[in-house]
Order: C-alpha cells, then sequence, then structure tokens
C-alpha cells in the first residue's frame, strides 16, 4: 500500500514540476485573470506574475498595460506598477474606454535579461495566449 502512495507522490511532483517551470532559462509573465469586454469599454481583474528562469533584476519597474489596435497602434495605457522579478505578483484591476486586439504587459526592464511575455489576441470571441521572446515581438513595439 505504501509504494502505491510513493508512486502517486512521484507522478504528481513530476506533473506540477512540468506544469510551472519555464522551457530555459528565461524568466515568463503572465497575466491571471478575467477580461471582459462590455459597452465601449474592457476590464481585466486579477493579477501579473513572474516567474521561473534566471534573472539578474530583482523588480522590473513600471510595468504597464498596453490595450492595441489590430494595426499595431496604441489605443490606451494603464501604468500598474513594479513587479518582482522573481516569483512576483502584481494586482491588476484596471478599465479602458476601448476595445484592444491585444493586451500587452510591458516594461523596459522586461528586455535586460532572457523573459518570455504572454500577451493576449482578441480571436473569434476569445482572448488567446501569444507569447514573445523580444520587445519586436509585441504588437504595438515592433
Amino acid at each position: 500500500m505504501r509504494i502505491y502512495f510513493y508512486i502517486i507522490v512521484v507522478i504528481l511532483v513530476i506533473s506540477l514540476a512540468a506544469c510551472t517551470t519555464p522551457q530555459g532559462d528565461e524568466v515568463t509573465v503572465d497575466f491571471y485573470g478575467e477580461i471582459n469586454m462590455t459597452n465601449g469599454s474592457t476590464e481585466l481583474e486579477g493579477y501579473l506574475s513572474t516567474g521561473g528562469g534566471l534573472g539578474d533584476q530583482d523588480k522590473y519597474d513600471d510595468v504597464t498595460v498596453y490595450f492595441v489596435a489590430e494595426d499595431g497602434s496604441i489605443l490606451d495605457q494603464k501604468r500598474l506598477g513594479d513587479i518582482n522579478a522573481t516569483y512576483g505578483r502584481l494586482n491588476v484591476s484596471v478599465s479602458t474606454g476601448v476595445h484592444p486586439h491585444f493586451i500587452v504587459f510591458h516594461s523596459d526592464d522586461f528586455w535586460d535579461e532572457k523573459v518570455l511575455v504572454t500577451y493576449r489576441e482578441y480571436v473569434d470571441g476569445e482572448w488567446a495566449h501569444r507569447r514573445a521572446s523580444s520587445r519586436s515581438g509585441l504588437p504595438g513595439f515592433d
């Protein structure tokens, strides 16, 4: 009976490690929460998270959320604050009077080291997850 318990524990540990560890030495930045578009406005409620990797910085300054049109023009932006570079968490509660095609989180500090930023693209009524490993890979920043 005890051996089955250890086997299950090992399987769970391996499974969970694969879900939370980045594929390399990059730091990951991602938004977890709700994105709602209503009559002329877009609302984000959740948190931005950093994790994994081998980052050299203690924090990322001036993290901002950008609301970007399909053509790459920036419709609006909201400053969120600073976030710890190693397993940081920054609460996000913002609204804007635009309906963007992309929602992008950005800090100039992200690109001082290897970072993988997840942004959102509105496709077929859903917010799809996209990833960028460079500033030029983000909509509105090429």
